[in-house]
């Protein structure tokens, strides 16, 4: 038997999450062995290096004293909650549901964006303003891809729509208004904006309430003789529409010559299966190893809540993805 938990904030997990980009999604593409090209001299290559450096400290400079504002996103399983804060008790904080018919945590993230973008405009006045981000695709959708999109009336290589083009159309058309940067949110126990808003009391209790049933791990609390195993995963998609890249690892603290990492390769390929396999692999090795009273702490918080629910959804029916949560069982 194993007890699960969530870990929202930990250093071991951002330890697991550096490794499997260094090891498993750069060398699973061929990128693990890149050299620098014998065709730029030293001095050329140093060159660049310091005019790229200087320009990225004028721009760090620039945008210092620009006002910052977080946004993120949280599930309760039915419905998909936004996030927005900008300091401590300040009155534009927001957490609620996304407004946004048939929301899923995508449209959450996306809504919490464009609200703090509106807030940025036209109740706080700024010409600029920092806006971060739990979501990778958000953030490359706002410096990357909006404007290829806008050009070829929001089409994908293949020819097919982009999915969401409205709802993008209007972020960008935020995005015109204002000088904004939109960058991703340091991960960190300090930048975790749901835990933030917690201490709020407009917002704690139905913070509470979406958190319900799922554990978040304290390492001060945990019982003398537990074996803990720390799993985490990893989901690289390349471009929209194209194809992804996921991976799993396993940080074993009082056997680390145990710990593991790979590419996770079984279609569909998605951060909770990745997750959920590398939980599996962790489990088997705990079991090769003789392992008693294993404590597993992973970033899956789906995995988390419906694990207890016996992996049935609301109505009583099975979530996707059932046969791994059996394997798990067994």
């Amino acid at each position: 038997m194993f007890r699960r938990s969530l870990v929202l904030s930990a250093t071991r997990i951002s330890r697991i999450c550096a490794q499997l980009s260094s090891e498993s999604l750069l060398n699973s593409n061929g990128l693990g062995n890149l050299r620098t090209s014998t065709s730029l001299s030293n001095f050329s290559t140093t060159s660049y290096l310091k005019v790229a450096q200087k320009s990225n400290v004028a721009e760090a400079a620039d945008w210092h004293d620009v006002p910052i504002v977080s946004t993120s996103f949280a599930s309760n399983g039915r419905d998909a909650f936004m996030a927005i804060y900008w300091g401590q008790n300040d009155v534009m904080n927001v957490y609620k549901p996304s407004t946004i018919p048939g929301a899923t945590i995508f449209h959450a993230a996306l809504e919490a964006i464009m609200v703090a973008l509106r807030q940025a405009i036209f109740e706080r006045k700024l010409n600029r303003v920092i806006v971060q981000t739990d979501s990778k695709y958000l953030v490359d959708c706002a410096n990357r891809y909006l404007k290829t999109w806008r050009n070829n009336g929001y089409k994908k290589k293949d020819g097919n729509d982009v999915k969401h083009a409205a709802l993008l159309e209007d972020f960008a058309q935020l995005l015109d208004m204002i000088d904004a940067k939109i960058r991703l949110a340091p991960s960190s126990k300090e930048s975790n904006i749901i835990e933030l808003l917690k201490s709020d009391p407009k917002f704690a209790i139905e913070i509470q309430e979406t958190q319900a049933g799922v554990d978040v791990f304290d390492p001060k609390k945990s019982s003398a003789g537990e074996t803990q195993i720390y799993v985490s995963g990893k989901h690289l998609a390349k471009k929209p529409g194209g194809f992804s890249v996921a991976s799993y690892g396993f940080h074993i603290p009082n056997k680390p010559t145990l710990d593991s990492c790979g590419r996770f390769n079984k279609f569909p390929i998605t951060l909770t299966r990745a997750q959920m396999f590398g939980i599996i692999q962790a489990l088997k090795i705990a079991k090769q190893e003789g392992m008693k009273n294993i404590n597993i702490i992973c970033d899956c918080p789906q995995f988390v809540k419906y694990y207890k629910r016996n992996w049935l959804k609301s109505d009583g029916t099975p979530c996707a993805n059932r046969y791994l949560y059996q394997e798990i069982k067994e």
